[in-house]
């Protein structure tokens, strides 16, 4: 009997909350049976991945210690989500529009199998024998988009159409045929022949509906539209057809090799945008109508690409290779998003986005979680580099500070700005910049700290100028209770949120410069991080420095996060690492964590304070387990240029980050942060009582994912 969904969340989060209560030791035999149960996991991680996940949890459920956690999380983050085998490896195949099956073309005739299980469904009936001098082969299998027919491709250049759900002969053969796809409803055909001559045909009838739209020698792919409009053809050219203007609106040179023979072409939903890609060349982006190509996808230029498909909201493309590994793109940066996914022996040549991404390569089919937290969605975007973001008390709007030097208002929920920019200027008229934002007080009001003069204060609701600091800050921050904030340059200085008049002063002048200020949760210590690769702290009430408490970085530090329980210190530098310390001993809990290749721009804890988000020069946003110091996942990689600054959204559970590129992205976490309770429903079973005899040898059984077993 299965354990309820809520109940077991629940029980899994429960024993996560208890585990700092917990001893971090266990039972030596259990401990070793733990190690063992994660070893084994981790060796069957590419072809059971169910298994896996199943093992990790049994081992943290034997062993609940953190390092067992640790590996339960990481178990669950891994995107590969099953794999199953087929017997006709090597043979052409294609994936239903579903995902659900799998049809293998040998011998001139189609097999339907289950693409889950791996069994057989059924077999193609009727129809012409296929001719002996066709080989056992075929050159093709292609399903309609409605997933009602299929086309199959012998070795002679002759395409026949079947019923997909009974396996029956319909129609054929359409002589000539290199290469085909469906219209939209399943009744046309478009092939393509040898010679790259484009023709139409009807997919009941078997016969050509009029003359040859078009004619590109070479052609090795042909796509149509979801809408049915267009029909495109490509190899060394792309040319595209407009089938409500009957007349050709597209013909550009791809740049693909003309012996390449493996060439992947996709239309994006919308039908505006078409990919092409084949081994040796990049993959491409071309606009529709226009012919216009975008700019090639980056460092695709060394992908042997074989199969192109579009997330359902186009914006995301998958890429097949010949030599197994599928990459995901963002189909506006052009960037890749998330790690390689690897696994398939060769010919990625299927892909399909339905909810999950499924794949087939040689001789199975994988599946794959993609619509996660590796994916950074852009909320906002704007024409200059956004520099620093900051998010409302309340989480309904998001501040930005720009390169352009404005201060903008922003609707979290949409990303619709809010009223007029904010540009702070001196007294002359001249701009200052907008290099830093934070909401202070109730949120009412927001500080915007210049490259010169100082902050200057705006009143959130009018985006009218209320007041200059003058004290030439170019850092600041504000208190968790909302009654003060802080800016610094060369010292820092302190400001009531009520009345915006400043009530602590330091001296400035010398040659300490501040880059980061952070406040104690309880608003009684403000820590200043400068060039000098230094900390030091200020008694906010009587606002007098903490003598004798500083700590050292091994870089200039860029950054700086307390723990919500005020506990910890993260602190960030140019060189790339971060370092958690003891608030209250001023000693570090760890070694230094290298966790960027270049320049920590940003750390924030998540609001349990189990997690810490960083933000790097290098373009990357990485989060990181705080018992641990070890990654959570694998970093997320937006292609947007440098990552400027990060805040979370209250409660934790979505992150933004600013980026070069002009744009604020949004990144779901709950993936992360859920992994526990999420563990067991993406396994989809329970770890069986022959399995815990296999694998966990001298510990008593123990329901793993199940009250019982099934």
């Amino acid at each position: 009997m299965a354990l309820p969904r809520g109940r077991l969340v629940f029980a899994l989060l429960l024993a996560v909350a208890v585990l700092p209560l917990a001893s971090d030791t266990c039972p030596p035999d259990e401990a070793a049976i733990a190690g063992r149960l994660l070893e084994r996991g981790a060796a069957v991680r590419t072809t059971r991945p169910d298994l896996s996940r199943l093992l990790a949890v049994a081992a943290w459920e034997l062993a609940p210690s953190p390092a067992n956690r640790l590996a339960m999380i990481s178990a669950e983050l891994d995107p590969l989500l099953g794999v199953v085998a087929f017997p006709a490896s090597g043979n052409d195949k294609t994936l239903s529009p579903d995902g659900d099956e799998v049809a293998v073309c040998a011998g001139g005739r189609p097999s339907f199998w289950d693409a889950r299980t791996g069994r057989p469904l059924r077999r193609a009936s009727g129809g012409p024998s296929p001719a002996p001098s066709a080989g056992p082969g075929c050159d093709g299998v292609v399903y309609g988009m409605d997933g009602r027919r299929l086309l199959t491709i012998d070795n002679l250049h002759n395409a026949y159409v079947w019923d997909a759900a009974s396996g029956g002969f319909v129609a054929g053969p359409l002589s000539g045929t290199s290469r085909a796809a469906f219209g939209p409803d399943s009744a046309t055909v478009f092939t393509l022949d040898i010679g790259g001559e484009l023709r139409r045909w009807g997919a009941t009838t078997g016969r050509p509906l009029g003359g040859p739209l078009a004619r590109t020698p070479g052609a090795q792919r042909v796509a149509v539209s979801a809408d049915g409009r267009y029909v495109a053809a490509a190899g060394r050219e792309l040319v595209v057809y407009d089938l409500a203007r009957n007349r050709e609106v597209v013909r550009a040179p791809t740049g693909i090799d003309v012996l390449a023979w493996a060439v992947a072409l996709a239309f994006s939903p919308d039908g505006r945008t078409v990919a092409t890609g084949a081994p040796g060349s990049r993959l491409t982006l071309w606009d529709v109508p226009s012919g216009r190509s975008r700019r090639p996808l980056k460092r695709s230029e060394a992908l042997a690409v074989c199969a192109i498909a579009w997330s359902p909201d186009g914006t995301v493309i998958a890429t097949g290779r010949q030599d197994g590994p599928v990459q995901l793109w963002d189909a506006v940066s052009g960037s890749p998003v998330g790690p390689t996914l690897a696994g398939h022996f060769l010919w990625a040549d299927c892909l399909r986005f339905r909810g999950q991404l499924v794949t087939c390569g040689w001789d199975e089919v994988r599946r794959w979680r993609w619509d996660g937290y590796q994916r950074g969605r852009v909320l906002i975007r704007q024409a200059s580099a956004v520099l620093s973001v900051a998010v409302s008390p309340d989480g309904t709007m998001v501040a930005t500070g720009a390169a352009d030097g404005a201060a903008r208002l922003w609707r979290t929920a949409d990303g619709h700005r809010m009223g007029e920019p904010m540009i702070p200027r001196n007294g002359i008229g001249e701009k200052i910049g907008a290099a830093g934002v934070a909401f202070v007080g109730t949120g009412s009001t927001l500080a915007v700290t210049g490259r010169e003069l100082g902050s200057q204060l705006w009143d959130v609701a009018t985006g009218g100028f209320l007041i200059s600091t003058y004290d030439y800050g170019t850092v600041l921050a504000g208190s968790r209770d909302g009654r003060v904030f802080a800016t610094a340059g060369s010292g820092p200085n302190l400001y009531s949120a009520h009345s915006l008049r400043q009530i602590g002063y330091t001296s400035g002048g010398g040659p300490t410069h501040y880059r980061s200020l952070a406040f104690s949760p309880d608003g009684r210590t403000l820590a200043g991080g400068s060039d000098l690769g230094e900390v030091r702290f200020w008694d906010v009430r009587g606002w007098t420095p903490v003598k004798g408490a500083s700590l050292t970085h091994d870089s200039r530090v860029t950054s700086l996060a307390y723990s919500p329980d005020g506990s910890l210190l993260a602190v960030a530098g140019e060189s790339g690492r971060i370092r958690l310390w003891s608030a209250a001993a001023r000693r570090p809990t760890g070694p230094f964590i290298d966790a960027h290749t270049a320049a920590v721009r940003s750390i924030a804890f998540t609001p349990d304070g189990r997690a810490l988000a960083t933000a790097g020069q290098d373009g990357a946003v990485r989060l990181w387990d705080v018992p641990s110091g070890r990654p959570l996942g694998t970093p997320m990689l937006a292609g947007a240029g440098p990552v400027n600054a990060l805040a979370f959204l209250p409660g934790g559970r979505a992150l933004l980050t600013a980026h070069d590129d002009g744009t604020v992205r949004r990144w779901d976490l709950s993936d992360v942060l859920d992994a526990a309770g999420n563990v067991c429903a993406h396994a989809g079973r329970a770890l069986t009582r022959a399995e815990w005899a296999m694998y966990a040898a001298g510990a008593p059984y123990r329901p793993v994912c199940l009250t019982a077993e099934p």
